[in-house]
């Protein structure tokens, strides 16, 4: 057995900066179990293979293989690359027998190992030939060749089929299938192509954005031995979508990560993911921070676990949420202000559910997804509300925003509320229904909320960024395909996309008798369940 104890990996740079490629790593894996690694671009797959290897040493955690320590690198651990890496002046056959030669067996063991797997690989009349008469598919397959004949009894294969066409790659993902129910090798690979995932694996280790932390492991309970039809079959679909749905959430996350601030003297402005916080990407983008002098840095807090404790902390001078957030955290925090009020939401938040429920009525009994004490905590209770329902009639699992499409997806829950850009892809991906949206229930505004004293200390920031978010929101507004074009590559979603999730948003300013009206609605909700103790003057809550 393989055994992956607290990983973690840093990198030092030139400047000497730290990068974390990996974060607290924890796998096992059984002797003659195949493994893929998938997730987002940068997320450490690769970084693994070669701690597995022995060829890094980790910063931190350890691996064991059958209870010992690997600290070195060692032949039976074989790593494939992409790029195929055979010696061009040797034969076929001498590719394979290389290592073998270094052992210094006899010529007949040699002879008889390499014309195993010259049979094995369907390339023995291939033997005198040389790599570069060789398609990349054969190639590949005589690297795998080479493993195997060195006895190795891991497989790492790095993005093997990545170089290779569609067709060609098909019939290498079929090759080695075939090949591991033959040898029973544990192989751990990397990709990412989901389909070869699935195709392959016992197991699949879905990672975050960097630092790759384990997302999800899951188990592929397909039959085997698999075949190229497989592709087709309805539990293979479904675990195709939940593990899209997965990376591309990680994806945005990715694009978003604008990192922790390193400067004392910036304005910290703490964001969610939320296409209604395009307005400060495109301020961003057309350098209009820089145009009103003013320092300031975008810190997204995705990946928190407790974005609240980065306001409160002081970590970051503002904190992006909805007015029923600001409305619920006056009680903690009573020098909360806000800012200002940017944008509200007209279907960009929705709660939708599995095929078989028909209404918010039929929720009783139900397991709902959603974030508690956020966004999507509110808007589940205003509209259980609406019919008589309470929280106590329903099963809440506590589960991130990015993640509730997945859960749904993957059948652990029955509804969810989410949010853009989460929403459109886990109805794409589910074929759910929308019970109630904020189209028809527009009580989610957009707010940037500030302590009081942070307020006094840099009013004069403050009051730039104000000014520059109505210029940036004009900006979107009257060059809004321009701008679109600008911004979603920070969201890491199409320009399609994001122009039919902003179609769900107001950005024109909002009348304080529509944010009064929002607010005893709020208010009314929180008492009720006894999340917060009294009213609250709207008013009094904004800055002078």
């Amino acid at each position: 057995m393989l055994k992956i104890n607290n990983l973690s990996k840093s990198f030092t740079h030139s400047d000497k900066s730290i990068v974390k490629a990996i974060d607290n790593i924890s796998v096992e894996i059984k002797e003659g179990e195949f493994v893929v690694f998938v997730g987002p671009s940068g997320c450490g797959k690769t970084t693994i293979l070669k701690l597995i290897a022995g060829l890094e040493k980790p910063t931190k955690g350890n691996i064991f293989l059958n209870k010992e320590e690997i600290i070195s690198a060692s032949n039976e651990r074989g790593l494939i690359f992409q790029d195929f890496a055979l010696f061009p002046w040797l034969t076929i056959y001498e590719n394979i027998a290389f290592g073998l030669r270094l052992k210094n067996l006899s010529a007949e063991k040699i002879s008889g190992i390499v014309a195993h797997y010259l049979k094995i690989i369907g390339l023995y009349n291939y033997k005198n030939k040389y790599p570069q008469t060789l398609s990349g598919g054969m190639q590949q397959r005589v690297a795998i060749a080479r493993t195997l004949a060195n006895d190795s009894k891991i497989l790492l294969l790095d993005e093997p089929f990545g170089a290779l066409d569609v067709q060609t790659r098909s019939q290498m993902q079929e090759f080695l299938s075939v090949l591991w129910e033959e040898e029973k090798k544990t192989m751990i690979m990397v990709t990412h192509d989901v389909d070869e995932a699935i195709y392959l694996a016992d197991k699949i280790v879905v990672l975050s954005t960097k630092p790759g932390t384990v997302k999800e492991i899951i188990e592929v309970a397909l039959p085997r031995p698999r075949r190229s039809e497989i592709r087709f079959n309805e539990d293979f679909l479904r675990l195709k979508k939940h593990i899209n749905y997965i990376i591309r959430s990680e994806s945005i996350k990715a694009s978003l990560e604008l990192g922790e601030s390193m400067k004392d003297d910036t304005l910290k402005i703490g964001l969610n993911i939320w296409p209604g916080n395009a307005p400060l990407y495109l301020a961003k983008d057309k350098g209009l921070f820089t145009k009103n002098f003013l320092e300031a840095e975008i810190i997204s807090l995705e990946k928190d676990e407790d974005r609240i404790k980065q306001l409160r902390d002081d970590r970051v001078d503002l904190l992006n949420v909805t007015l029923d957030t600001a409305v619920l955290l006056v009680d903690k925090m009573p020098d909360l202000k806000i800012l200002m009020v940017y944008n509200r939401s007209f279907g960009g938040d929705a709660l939708i559910s599995n095929s078989t429920i028909e209404s918010i009525a039929e929720l009783k009994g139900k397991k709902i997804g959603l974030e508690r004490d956020w966004v999507s905590h509110f808007f589940f209770l205003y509209l259980i509300n609406k019919f008589g329902l309470s929280e106590n009639d329903v099963t809440i699992l506590d589960i991130k925003g990015s993640d509730i499409g997945s859960a749904l997806i993957a059948g652990k829950i029955d509804a969810g509320v989410l949010w853009e850009p989460w929403l459109s892809k886990a109805i794409e991906l589910t074929k759910s229904k929308i019970l109630a949206s904020t189209k028809d229930n527009p009580v989610i505004y957009d707010v940037l909320i500030v302590k009081k004293k942070t307020f006094s200390k840099k009013k004069k920031e403050l009051v730039k960024l104000k000014k520059i978010i109505n210029e940036s929101i004009k900006e979107l507004s009257d060059n809004k395909s321009e701008s679109i074009k600008a911004i979603s590559p920070y969201f890491g979603i199409s320009e399609i996309e994001l122009t039919e999730q902003l179609k769900k948003l107001q950005f024109a300013e909002i009348k304080l008798e529509d944010l009064k009206k929002s607010v005893y609605e709020i208010q009314e909700v929180l008492m009720k369940e006894k999340m917060i103790k009294g009213n609250i003057d709207i008013e009094h809550l904004m800055v002078e």
